[in-house]
């Protein structure tokens, strides 16, 4: 949830100007005057949006962009509105951007959380795979967020409409949810639940992809990590 408190700000701009950071994905983000102040606070070749109004308390999807290295080719866009339900009311969150003269389709999403909620992920990835195939077929798309749920499971695996059609999509952390449970994205709890989905347009562009444990540079470490940020 974002923001935390009076002092998360402080921590999350120390955090973006650490790396070398293009485009941010956030999801869980309640406040749009404390979202405003963190971009006014990185300097002016930072841009970013929220999806709901400027009045909306909910948890909404968002984007920070440096302008210096992106181009934002129109503002983003919600996507499947008819089945919000399937999208626990966090309807994907689209942005088009120009880099290195290559068009990216960004997908940002935030899946239906907790146990007893699988049927409702596992339609949600069948409604965004078939959405995608039909409407960005010859686009270099990344799907990025909390998927809330575990690339790994033997059974009922809710990415199954994805992982049946490894052709045209592949998920860059895969090798992250087989390791160890330190470079988990949630590894407190432990699980892997943040993932990166891409189209094959973009198979011969991955380099590498990895969990930022920033948590590792604070002092109090991870349980600084949950107090402010």
């Amino acid at each position: 949830h974002f923001p935390k408190n009076n002092l998360t700000n402080l921590y999350v701009k120390q955090i973006i100007d650490s790396l070398h950071i293009d485009v941010i994905g956030l999801q869980e983000i309640e406040s749009n005057s404390y979202f405003n102040n963190l971009l006014d606070s990185l300097g002016d070749n930072w841009n970013g949006f929220r999806s709901g109004g400027i009045n909306s308390g909910w948890g909404e999807l968002s984007y920070i962009i440096n302008t210096s290295n992106i181009e934002v080719v129109s503002n983003p866009y919600t996507i499947l509105n008819d089945n919000s339900y399937y999208f626990s009311y966090r309807d994907p969150y689209v942005l088009e951007i120009l880099y290195n003269n290559e068009n990216l389709v960004l997908i940002n999403i935030h899946y239906k959380c907790c146990d007893g909620h699988e049927d409702r992920r596992l339609q949600a990835s069948l409604i965004l795979h078939e959405y995608i195939n039909l409407n960005y077929n010859n686009s270099k798309v990344i799907v990025l967020g909390d998927f809330n749920d575990m690339l790994t499971d033997a059974e009922n695996n809710i990415f199954s409409p994805f992982l049946s059609d490894m052709n045209n999509f592949y998920f860059t952390d895969f090798p992250i949810a087989n390791s160890s449970n330190e470079f988990w994205s949630f590894p407190s709890w432990p699980s892997h639940l943040d993932h990166i989905l891409i189209t094959n347009e973009l198979f011969n562009y991955v380099v590498d992809t990895q969990t930022v444990l920033v948590d590792w540079s604070l002092i109090g470490g991870l349980s600084a990590y949950d107090t402010y940020v």
